[in-house]
């Protein structure tokens, strides 16, 4: 399967622009397994990640470094992902530009919250410029917004393969 056909089976839905909060997060979040844990050594995958967009070592300072969580998150991430492109796909086909803004909105903090900072400026470039009508501008800014998220994506799968709960 493609990445962009992964990234189709992706949502976003539930995230906004405020900071984690593990005990929000937590509740009613079952990442799928057992009591032993194993955890993927972070510092040998931190350097790809950033090179990728992706700051996981700042992320896991955030988290406290608890890798349950950290799962807990990346499998909401990637839930969310599908859904929320192809919402931003029906709002430009459609011409909804304020929709399109909502979206890029939910998608900038969600992205900002798991330290993908790079894709988190796409996000809000792409917020800007559908909250001013700009259908070149929205179309380009998604585009890369979705080449960010597919160099991403393999890193979010391979901390998830790691880290087994």
């Amino acid at each position: 399967m493609t990445l962009v056909r992964e990234l189709d089976s992706i949502q976003f839905d539930n995230w906004g622009s405020k900071s984690i909060r593990p005990e929000f997060f937590r509740s009613g979040i079952d990442c799928g397994a057992g009591d032993d844990m194993e955890k993927q050594p972070m510092e040998t995958a931190v350097e790809q990640q950033r090179q990728n967009g992706w700051d996981l070592k700042e992320l896991m300072e955030r988290l406290d470094d608890d890798q349950e969580f950290l799962c807990e998150l990346l499998v909401m991430f990637r839930e969310d992902v599908r859904t929320n492109l192809e919402k931003t796909r029906k709002a430009i086909g459609t011409g909804d530009y304020e929709g399109l803004s909502r979206i890029a909105h939910t998608m900038k903090g969600m992205l900002k919250n798991l330290s993908m900072g790079a894709a988190a400026e796409t996000a809000a470039a792409l917020e800007l410029a559908s909250r001013d009508n700009q259908e070149c501008d929205s179309r380009e800014l998604l585009e890369k917004l979705v080449k960010e998220l597919e160099r991403i994506l393999p890193e979010v799968e391979a901390q998830l393969a790691g880290v087994r709960l």
